[in-house]
């Protein structure tokens, strides 16, 4: 994001200053060459993989960078038909979910800070009405924090757009080169991911997910804390935030995914149309997992309540540990052997209790064992997402457990209690 993040400032600089017309000219023809070289980087898709959040410094700093070159140029030059420019300024709609709630994956809260005012303005010159819909959702634009460009403030004053609700979500998402995958299937959304552990703002995620009912968190991603020098150095993946085992991801044969973009997904399947991803993530774990299959498939139910089925089938050189699946959740869960509402809940069947009383089952096999850890939130940035604590359930399999074999999990939306 710097290049577009500081080239647009740039930009906005040279024109309020500059009065020498072949200086500008020199000025823009190498900051083009620059966006040229930014955008043969970016996916074709448009996908932002450092994070939703950062589509304000990316995706919508590009914004700024293109009104600039049109403004130079008296509306000779402009790019708002090119489709990987659309893309580009569509990614929010795209990663949005519902209400003030986007899948977060990398560095990114699960409720970003977007600039909605960009959003609009980009819906705008791009003719996109459903991203023009979301800038405007957000209320009375706000001036952006980091971007103190007079033409943003100007725009937020006096191209403000009428208030109106969000809009729903897509009911389909596909971002091939990002590989995020998400689907919304009556009231149920899931949103999940591949890739590698070596992209931009990586957290060691490759397989893990997210799912919401309606605008209610069910399995979620933590995010990201304040921003430290730990975050950005040797020492970024000993943050509890970035390791796969406080994602919605397995511990396989006692081994958690690595840092570095040679743990990676393969055999990346989607037919969103019946609701279906897999991925192979095999290779996204170190050798020593002894892992040889690990293939992970999200399926929603096309009939019957909202649910979503996750199935690992998985083939290991030998058994030396337990595999552990971890769920991480926003409510507070109800675990075997446990009641609610005067039922006593049976083995491999808990309940997630979420925010309006929406009551969430999972289902899954039986010889796992079942545990909850919390996570107490003390820094601001997640307990002003997510409360003051995160819940983490652990479901373990025994020690002598098939080598292959495969776990199935399904979460079912039972309704508000």
């Amino acid at each position: 994001n710097w290049t577009t993040w500081i080239l647009s400032s740039i930009f906005m600089a040279a024109l309020a200053v500059i009065r020498d017309d072949t200086l500008l000219r020199q000025l823009f023809s190498r900051g083009l060459t620059m966006l040229d070289r930014y955008l043969e980087g970016m996916p074709e898709d448009g996908g932002c993989d450092e994070g939703t959040g950062y589509w304000n410094m990316a995706g919508g700093a590009l914004l700024d960078c293109l009104e600039a070159v049109e403004r130079v140029t008296g509306g000779c030059v402009t790019f708002w038909d090119q489709e990987k420019i659309r893309r580009i300024g569509a990614f929010p709609l795209h990663s949005h979910i519902a209400g003030p709630w986007y899948w977060n994956f990398a560095d990114c809260d699960a409720k970003p800070m977007m600039d909605g005012e960009r959003i609009y303005a980009y819906g705008r010159h791009t003719g996109n009405p459903a991203l023009c819909a979301l800038g405007a959702a957000m209320g009375t634009p706000i001036i952006p924090r980091d971007t103190p460009q007079m033409n943003r403030v100007l725009d937020a004053l006096f191209r403000a757009p009428a208030p109106c609700p969000y809009p729903e979500a897509e009911k389909q998402v596909s971002l091939p080169r990002l590989q995020v995958f998400a689907r919304q299937w009556g009231t149920l959304y899931v949103a999940c991911k591949g890739g590698h552990n070596g992209e931009n703002h990586n957290h060691n995620d490759v397989g893990s997910c997210v799912v919401y009912v309606r605008d209610i968190p069910v399995l979620v991603d933590a995010g990201v804390g304040t921003y430290t020098k730990q975050t950005f150095n040797h020492d970024r993946y000993k943050i509890w935030s970035m390791q796969c085992d406080w994602h919605n991801l397995p511990m396989i044969n006692g081994a958690a995914q690595p840092a570095g973009a040679q743990y990676r997904s393969k055999n990346t399947s989607c037919d969103l149309s019946k609701g279906m991803f897999s991925l192979d993530l095999a290779d996204a774990y170190p050798p020593e997992s002894g892992c040889r299959k690990w293939v992970r498939t999200y399926r929603l139910a096309p009939k019957g309540a909202p649910s979503v089925t996750i199935t690992d089938s998985f083939a290991l050189d030998a058994r030396t540990q337990p595999d552990v699946e971890h769920f991480l959740v926003k409510g507070s869960v109800v675990l075997p052997g446990g009641t609610h509402q005067g039922r006593t809940l049976p083995d491999g069947e808990l309940l997630i209790l979420c925010d309006e009383g929406l009551v969430v089952k999972m289902t899954f096999p039986a010889s796992l064992k079942a545990s909850v850890d919390v996570m107490e939130l003390t820094d601001r940035r997640f307990s002003g997402v997510w409360g003051p604590s995160l819940r983490r359930i652990n479901l373990a399999s025994p020690p002598d457990a098939p080598a292959k074999g495969s776990y199935e999990f399904r979460i079912t939306e039972l309704g508000k209690k």
